[in-house]
Order: structure tokens, then sequence, then C-alpha cells
């Protein structure tokens, strides 16, 4: 009776020390997963970065294209208001003298056309500037908006992060209290097969 008490024990013994050793086993594997899936999800982030960056220069790049263009349509706004203005007070001065000569009638209406040229070019000039207005404001439109989708893919992979490690930390938990568990078991075995001998 004692040694087959003795030999169920050593049975016993061995099954456990197996369990044991596989779970130690799934206890690596698993480990080794989640240094995988950290791996992974730094990368996301390096490249959730990488792309934040590239898209704050980007919006910077386009304020700048903005203020230069702006700066370049005032200048010229300015300078086709000025020929105006010049070529306004010339024809006052040249009707003045049209009633003395009708060659200065005839250089009035020259100058008349070419102040109705020039008003022309005035309102052509304007409305370049506002189109480039609207197309440099929908593109920071577009900009802002992108801008909102990288920080809420930001927020999202964080949010993964915190739920994968989560994941991870309980099931390392558990095998680490099943392995725990077996050890213990394993112990208390050969123990009461050592007394059993």
């Amino acid at each position: 009776a004692e040694a087959a008490a003795s030999s169920r024990a050593a049975a016993a013994s061995e099954a456990m020390e197996s369990e044991l050793l596989a779970l130690e086993a799934d206890f690596e594997a698993m480990a080794d997963q989640a240094e995988v899936m950290r791996e992974t999800i730094a990368q996301a982030n390096n490249r959730l970065e990488a792309q934040d960056a590239q898209m704050n220069e980007r919006e910077m790049q386009a304020e700048v294209n903005l203020q230069r263009t702006s700066a370049f349509w005032i200048e010229r706004l300015e300078v086709a208001r000025n020929e105006a203005e010049n070529s306004r007070a010339a024809l006052v001065k040249a009707q003045a003298e049209a009633a003395a000569s009708s060659r200065a009638a005839a250089a009035s209406e020259a100058m008349e056309s070419e102040l109705l040229a020039l008003e022309a070019d005035f309102e052509a000039m304007a409305d370049q500037a506002e189109v480039m207005r609207e197309t440099i404001a929908q593109a920071n439109n577009r900009l802002e908006a992108q801008d909102a989708q990288m920080n809420e893919r930001e927020m999202q992979a964080e949010v993964n992060l915190q739920r994968t490690s989560a994941f991870w930390i309980e099931r390392l938990e558990v095998a680490r209290n099943e392995a725990e568990n077996s050890r213990a078991a394993l112990v208390k075995a050969q123990a009461e097969a050592a007394a059993s001998s």
C-alpha cells in the first residue's frame, strides 16, 4: 500500500512539474507577445508624432505663404490705385485744357480710355486677390481638419495602448498566479511523497 501511494505521489509530482513547466513556457510566450505589442505601439506613436510635426510645419508654411501673398497683392493694389489717381488727375487737367484745343480733346479721350482700362485692371486684380484669399482660407481649413484628425488618432492610439497594456498585465498576473499555485502544489506533493516513503 505504501509503494502504491508513493507511486501515485510520484506520478502526481511529475504531472504537476510538467504543468508548471507548461505554465512557465506560456508565461514567457505572453511576456514576449506583450513586448512585441509595446514595440508596435511605440512605433505607431513615433509615426503619429512625425506626422504631427509635418502637419505643424505645413501649417506654418501655409501661414507664411498667406502673409507673402497678401503683402504682394496689397502692394499691387496700392500701385494700381496710385496710377488710377494720377490718371484721373491728369484727365481732369486735360479736360480743362480741352476747351482751347481739339488736340487736347483727343488726348482727353485717350486718357479716359486709359483710366477705364486701369480701373478694369484694378477690379480684376481685386477679384484675383479675393480668389487667393478664399483659396488660402480653404487650405487652412483643410490643414485644421487634418490636424484635428491627427489629434484624434493620437488619442485613440493612447487609449488602445492603455487597453492593450491592461489586458496583457491581467493575463501575465493570471499566469503568474497559476505558476505560483502549481509550484506550491508541487512542493506539497513532493513533501507528501517524501513523508510516504
